[in-house]
């Protein structure tokens, strides 16, 4: 007599019930623990206590839900810092000169002092470009603002002009002129965008962009124990023997690959068509310029002859 085989089957009913049950009690369970919240907040620190388990010393603190839901997600990876990178570039080294910390179990190449130390310096370096910054009239009107309680100190104003030459004063007017100009979409805008950071233009996150590869180079390339192994990086798209490999894994550092800058900022109509307008008021400008010196040739042509 053939043994007929033994086959499992599920009841999904009652799994179903069983589940239904079982998240009843977590979710009671999670209310007696944190009081009355709306039905969304409970279902999400259930959904996570049942996905990443739940011991009596991991407690589920409400606030940290709160802060961890508002908590933007880095789509961009721009919190991978110089710090980090700097880290990247020392594990890269120590693998290429092939130094034996690399295989110690005990090694620890993301070390949490470098890599705050790198990061006061970058936050050093970019406070000081900061401070040597050319200030614009919407700068300067916020300075005043906001350390003069906006009152303008004239009879000091006046003394600057008057130290400057007619070609000076020109100059300054017509920067004035420039930048007025420039902040004149922030008059359609919300009543604190005056005191919101100024948009970075092409040329000033290149720029940036630059200043972060030779901070990345020399901060880290010094102190890597590969430093020996590193130090033909430095020139890597002109140096013969670079491998194709490695100069692309080292552009794609330097460069960041990683962030999509194009999908960082959409520009809207008024930036686009703002390159126009400035066009315009240059040539206004140039028209001027050209009608003031002619003006000038005609009450002086007697003189001049």
């Amino acid at each position: 007599m053939e043994e007929e085989e033994l086959t499992f089957t599920i009841n999904k009913d009652f799994a179903d019930k069983y589940e239904k049950s079982k998240r009843g009690q977590e979710l009671s369970a999670i209310r007696d623990k944190y009081g009355d919240m709306n039905e969304e907040r409970l279902a999400t620190i259930a959904e996570r206590q049942h996905k990443y388990g739940y011991t009596k010393n991991a407690d589920l603190d409400y606030d940290s839900y709160d802060s961890e839901d508002d908590e933007e997600e880095d789509e961009f990876g721009e919190l991978v810092t110089p710090a980090v990178d700097g880290q990247i570039m020392k594990t890269i080294g120590l693998i290429r000169a092939q130094d034996p910390k690399i295989y110690e179990a005990t090694s620890h190449f993301f070390i949490p002092s470098e890599m705050e130390q790198a990061r006061l310096a970058w936050k050093k370096k970019q406070a000081e470009e900061k401070k040597n910054k050319p200030m614009h009239l919407q700068d300067y009107h916020r300075k005043v603002l906001l350390e003069d309680g906006g009152m303008v100190d004239e009879a000091a104003e006046e003394k600057k002009l008057e130290d400057m030459t007619h070609v000076e004063q020109q100059e300054h007017l017509k920067r004035e002129m420039k930048d007025a100009f420039r902040g004149d979409d922030e008059d359609d805008d919300e009543e604190d965008s005056f005191f919101t950071q100024k948009a970075k233009t092409k040329e000033d996150e290149e720029a940036e962009e630059d200043d972060y590869k030779r901070f990345l180079m020399e901060s880290m390339g010094s102190k890597s124990g590969g430093a020996a192994a590193f130090q033909d990086w430095r020139e890597y798209k002109n140096a013969p023997n670079m491998d194709k490999d490695e100069a692309f894994l080292m552009d794609y550092i330097l460069n960041r690959g990683w962030i999509d800058k194009s999908q960082k900022k959409t520009p809207h109509y008024k930036e686009i068509v703002r390159e126009e307008e400035f066009d315009e008021l240059e040539k206004s400008e140039d028209e001027l310029d050209a009608a003031d010196e002619f003006e000038s040739k005609y009450n002086f042509r007697f003189e001049d002859a």
